[in-house]
């Protein structure tokens, strides 16, 4: 005989279910934005580590050499850059020896050195290892586009991008490392811990340029062959305006920036191989003077 009074049958109610999935939501919502700052921290301690290692390999081609890496010892197709000059104290040696300077930086010759992508290089936050950069061909259409390797850091060649050497070195304006430097350590009268080797380099967005051409692009901002000279703007940037906190100031040459795409603070190498994570609203007057090595005023590197 069946029971007048129906079995209570368990489970959850509509009403029940909605306010569970609810309660993930608002959970998983809290959740998100901690996760994210956890991995943001992750990728800027990884590049500051990147920065530390090329400072270390800097410093051992100035125990070896008796002078800092030339930043670039020509502005035509067949200079290279100090990245690939520090190759061969970040475990690079094949890429180093695979250069044969009697072809352009672009020729198929010269492919392993030039379109290799080293990781150090990188910085994990943009994390675009693979080589799909242009090559530059003297400011005009590349010969060659999408398969150099890049990379997200700079030296700081001084007061100004274009500072050459040649002109004869004038400390008050030049920083370590620029076009066909042969500065040694002698010559920094600031001190090593009070000048700036490399730090990261900031990355104008597309559309702000002023410029059509996607290659146009690419090489106002700097975003090229980073193992080739031709192009300053993939190679240095100057502290000299202070630190950008939006991604559209800048332009090309006169306008290359330190900066990234961490919040907050740009990571720098100095010529004594220390790190510092500079905040980028100091002011510019309180860091342009660790861009140079001898204008006699101690520049804001804490």
């Amino acid at each position: 005989m069946i029971s007048s009074t129906a079995k209570k049958i368990n489970g959850f109610t509509l009403v029940e279910l909605l306010v569970v999935i609810a309660i993930v939501g608002i959970l998983v919502a809290l959740l998100i934005p901690t996760l994210s700052s956890v991995r943001e921290a992750a990728r800027y301690t990884q590049c500051q580590n990147n920065l530390k290692q090329i400072g270390m390999a800097g410093l051992q081609f100035s125990e070896a050499r008796r002078r800092y890496p030339m930043g670039r010892n020509d502005t035509r197709q067949y200079s290279v850059s100090w990245a690939f000059r520090l190759l061969p104290y970040l475990g690079q040696e094949s890429l180093f020896n695979a250069f044969d300077d009697e072809f352009r930086v672009d020729d198929e010759e010269n492919a392993i050195a030039m379109r290799t992508p080293v990781p150090t290089f990188i910085c994990p936050s943009r994390g675009q290892f693979e080589a799909d950069r242009n090559f530059d061909n003297d400011d005009a259409s590349p010969q060659v586009e999408g398969v150099a390797a890049g990379g997200d850091y700079a030296a700081c060649p001084g007061s100004e991008i274009l500072y050459n050497y040649e002109s004869g070195l004038d400390v008050t304006k030049a920083g370590a490392i620029h076009t066909n430097s042969r500065v040694r350590p002698s010559q920094v009268k600031d001190g090593q811990s009070q000048t700036i080797m490399f730090g990261q380099r900031h990355i104008l967005e597309f559309g702000q340029t002023g410029v059509v051409e996607a290659w146009q692009h690419a090489w106002a901002a700097g975003d090229t062959a980073f193992f080739a000279g031709d192009n300053p703007d993939a190679i240095f940037a100057t502290i000299q305006n202070g630190l950008p906190n939006e991604k559209n100031v800048g332009g090309a040459h006169k306008d290359s920036w330190f900066g990234g795409v961490h919040p907050a603070s740009t990571p720098f190498v100095f010529l004594d191989g220390h790190v510092v994570a500079i905040d980028n609203d100091t002011p510019a007057e309180e860091i342009a003077p660790l861009g140079t090595i001898g204008d006699g005023v101690v520049g804001n590197s804490s």
